[in-house]
This record gives structure tokens, C-alpha cells and sequence, in this order.
């Protein structure tokens, strides 16, 4: 109990861990509050949400169920708290979340009967956000078939592949941009 305690102190006082401002639960950044609590404060809801429209289908957020259950090949936390499954996606999550645009990491969607879990949901522009990081033919061919779904209920979504790694921020404003989010700054 006493190594545990010093380390913790140890690691609170070089500013690797501190305690959440609200729940007083110890994170892995210097940030005020913990993702959970951060997402409180910006009044996002973890739970099931249903859109239902009649020229869209049905979509919904399960964030809690299909991250439970596939939570093993989260390993990867980003500067917010967010557990992703690579370090490619966790660079994408940290550059829209610093500048101001608010993801659902790996909601569910529903089409055409199937369970489909997209990398990102921008919600303020109703874009998808895929990043294909492999190219064995197993995942080849789930890419085909999901973007056949896309394609065949008007699904927008950006796509990013493994060759943009080294200028992913450059190809996500330019690909955020055709759907109007331009800044000026970019962080």
C-alpha cells in the first residue's frame, strides 16, 4: 500500500497523474477533468440516442454497450481520456477534439439490419469518419461491403487510409472543409 502511494504521489508531483476536479478519480493528464466528467460538462449523453427520420435510417449510439463489450482492444488513451484502439485514431481523436469539434468514438449504426460501428460520428455536421488501416483481405473486404452500405443509404463519411498517416492533419481539413468546417487556426 506504501509503494502505491508513493508512486502515485510521485507521478501526481511531475504532473503524469492528477486527480479529476469532479469525481476525484486519477487520470493520465494534466486536463481539469476526467473524459467522462468532461463529457457531463459539455452535456453529451453516453446512453442510447435514436434518430429516426423519414429520408435517413436508423442510427443509433449505443457508446457504452459496444464498448464494454469490445473493450479489450482499447489500449490506446488520448490526452482527454478517450480509449481508442491505435495510435493512428488517437491522433485523429486528439486533432478534432483540441479544435473544437465533438466525435462519438465508435457508435452504432444500424443499416439495412447490420451493426455497423464507424471509427468517429462528427455530430455537429452528420459525418462518419473512417480511417482504413489494413490492408489483409479479410478487412479489405468488410471495407467493400461497408462502404456499399454507405453508398446505398447516402451515408457521408470521410476516409482516411494508412498512406495519409504522415499528413493526416493536412488530409482531415482538407477533407472537413468540403463539409464546411474551415478555421482559420488550425491547433
Amino acid at each position: 500500500m506504501r509503494k502505491e502511494f508513493w508512486f502515485l504521489s510521485t507521478l501526481s508531483l511531475e504532473g503524469l497523474l492528477t486527480k479529476c476536479e469532479n469525481c476525484g478519480n486519477w487520470k493520465e493528464d494534466d486536463k481539469p477533468l476526467c473524459y467522462d466528467c468532461w463529457l457531463k460538462s459539455k452535456n453529451i449523453k453516453k446512453g442510447i440516442k435514436t434518430a429516426l427520420t423519414k429520408d435517413k435510417p436508423q442510427i443509433k449510439y449505443t457508446y457504452q454497450n459496444f464498448r464494454e463489450k469490445h473493450k479489450e482492444g482499447l489500449k490506446v488513451r488520448t490526452k482527454h481520456g478517450l480509449l481508442v484502439r491505435s495510435r493512428i485514431e488517437r491522433t485523429i481523436a486528439e486533432f478534432l477534439t483540441d479544435n473544437g469539434i465533438i466525435v462519438q468514438y465508435e457508435p452504432t449504426l444500424i443499416l439495412d439490419g447490420q451493426k455497423l460501428h464507424p471509427d468517429f460520428y462528427i455530430q455537429a455536421i452528420g459525418i462518419y469518419l473512417e480511417h482504413w488501416g489494413s490492408d489483409e483481405p479479410d478487412y479489405i473486404q468488410n471495407r467493400r461491403k461497408k462502404e456499399d452500405i454507405y453508398k446505398k443509404h447516402n451515408i457521408k463519411y470521410i476516409s482516411t487510409e494508412e498512406s495519409d498517416v504522415d499528413n493526416i492533419y493536412d488530409k482531415l481539413k482538407i477533407e472537413l472543409s468540403k463539409y464546411g468546417i474551415n478555421k482559420t487556426e488550425w491547433k
